[in-house]
């Protein structure tokens, strides 16, 4: 399996190509061109996710994501596997002001392209939670290339202590809020932030 990162700002790539490879053991393709992106998507039959900027000089990410969906391609096992996209975006989500911007990023979510959308700056847990549950959809879980759910529950046990809401807003929106496990990291969260004020 292959990713492929798609932004026209060598910085941003280069940041997402460094959390990734932390992360997973998987083949790593960026690209600072949508045209370029399409042509490697087009040679690399094993990319099965897109990680794309939405604004971008030449082409932005909802027709970069229609593109992608013209080009037929069968992996190496000869069957075509459906290939994931997540859109990662600067652009405010919760704004509901008109602007060209919001409505690019409106239209984009409602194309049906893109199974997550992400927020920049990119927060490395709910990147790689978000990657995480994607893999385990398809079913490509052979190999240690990507966290376990247990792996993943184990390091935010350890991490707790240095989080807040936010972290544990982005683990409970891919596994589940009913999950026993989260009402305790919820409890040890609260728990933290009583001793802080009351050490304070």
């Amino acid at each position: 399996m292959k990713i492929l990162i798609n932004d026209d700002l060598e910085l941003v790539t280069r940041q997402l190509k460094y959390i990734l490879e932390r992360e997973f053991d998987y083949d790593i393709i960026v690209s600072n061109d949508s045209q370029n992106s399409l042509e490697i998507y087009r040679r690399e039959s094993s990319i099965n996710l897109i990680l794309t900027d939405l604004m971008m000089p030449d082409m932005n990410g909802l027709e970069f994501a229609q593109e992608i969906q013209r080009i037929d391609r069968v992996n190496d096992e000869g069957t075509q596997k459906p290939t994931r996209m997540i859109l990662i975006t600067a652009v405010d989500q919760k704004s509901t002001r008109s602007t060209p911007d919001n409505d690019l990023l409106n239209m984009a979510i409602l194309s049906g392209f893109f199974d997550e959308v992400i927020s920049k700056p990119v927060n490395r847990n709910e990147l790689v939670l978000c990657i995480s549950k994607l893999i385990t959809k398809d079913g490509n879980t052979e190999g240690d290339n990507h966290p376990s759910v247990e792996s993943l529950i184990q390091q935010i046990d350890e991490a707790v202590p240095l989080w807040g809401a936010y972290e544990l807003d982005a683990f409970k929106k891919y596994f589940g809020e009913k999950m026993e496990h989260i009402q305790e990291l919820q409890k040890k969260l609260i728990e933290q932030e009583e001793v802080e004020v009351e050490s304070k």
